[in-house]
């Protein structure tokens, strides 16, 4: 959700949707725009790699209105010069989701919903599955269930929870591929705190979701991303989660490097992009699911308080002073 706020002459936005680039024309300037995923402003995309086009529309309005720039990432700076941001407008300052999940997860939370509970109570290790996205609809996403399926018969202490879409097309395709399994538990949509606790308490995520690529490493959970292209790349780089499509083979084979049937390997460049999809996930379980291992790639959990800084200087009619975050190597 896009969400926008004026005062005193100023805007600062956050967002990179329609509604976002409709209230940036109504706004007069200056206006600040926070970038909370790790796409460049304006365009939004790394126009190098094939997107969704939906994803894409109604994203320049934002660059063309804004005189400040808030990139979480370096990457995502990048991506606003290449789309002709001027450098001195631009500044890194982390994710902001990661200041909300670090917030959300200091607070005492019992699972709302019974399926998980349930899960967690049985003491086996929780591996979290979300899958929506309607270019695997069909035979794609009945495939990448086949490669859950096989992954949990593969290791019998895991435990899967589904909360599944309701889209019918997702719907159908988890009743007919991952019901009935006794250790494949089907649930309803999770409620944000749910979803909190269950990427904190998972040695690993199945998803084809961009925000759980980002809110995961909070919690130091490795990723499977159900997707052979992704807009959040600096994940894939960081080692902290790996493309595995939607092909069944590559879902058990990453999987069970993760869980504890592969070579783990040390190096925290083998899970790069271009690296062995084995070398991979190797990489990936040697740092998930415990609190400790690789460093988070999408911030620190001071976002919030960079932007703050920059935007009362500015306000002010002071030159910034806050350094721009340097993700972790």
């Amino acid at each position: 959700m896009s969400r926008t706020a004026a005062w005193t002459g100023y805007a600062t936005s956050c967002g990179n949707t329609a509604p976002t680039s409709c209230s940036f024309r109504a706004i007069p300037r200056p206006c600040f725009s926070v970038r909370s995923s790790p796409t460049s402003s304006g365009h939004g995309w790394d126009t190098s790699k094939p997107v969704c086009a939906a994803a894409t529309s109604g994203t320049r309005t934002p660059k063309r209105s804004s005189d400040v720039h808030f990139a979480p990432t370096a990457g995502a700076r990048e991506n606003l010069l290449s789309d002709g941001v001027p450098a001195q407008s631009i500044h890194v300052t982390g994710n902001t989701v990661v200041d909300a999940l670090l917030q959300i997860a200091a607070v005492p939370h019992e699972p709302a919903d019974a399926v998980l509970r349930k899960a967690l109570a049985e003491g086996r290790r929780l591996v979290l599955l979300t899958a929506h996205r309607r270019e695997s609809f069909g035979a794609p996403l009945r495939e990448a269930f086949r490669g859950v399926r096989a992954l949990v018969d593969r290791f019998d202490d895991v435990v899967v929870v589904y909360p599944v879409h309701p889209n019918p097309n997702v719907r159908s395709a988890a009743e007919e591929v991952l019901a009935g399994h006794d250790r494949i538990r089907l649930t309803q949509p999770f409620d944000y705190l749910d979803l909190v606790h269950a990427l904190r308490t998972a040695v690993l995520v199945v998803t084809d979701s961009g925000g759980i690529q980002e809110e995961a490493p909070t919690f130091h959970t490795p990723v499977l991303v159900l997707r052979d292209v992704t807009e959040r790349p600096e994940g894939i780089d960081a080692g902290v989660a790996v493309l595995v499509g939607t092909d069944a083979r590559r879902i058990l084979e990453q999987g069970s490097a993760v869980l504890g049937d592969g070579d783990l390997l040390s190096s925290p460049s083998s899970a790069r992009r271009g690296a062995s999809p084995g070398a991979a996930a190797g990489q990936l379980a040697a740092g998930g699911g415990d609190g400790t291992g690789y460093p988070n790639p999408y911030g620190d959990g001071r976002a919030a308080e960079r932007i703050a800084g920059i935007v009362s200087d500015l306000v002010h009619g002071r030159v910034p002073t806050t350094p721009d975050w340097v993700a972790p190597a």
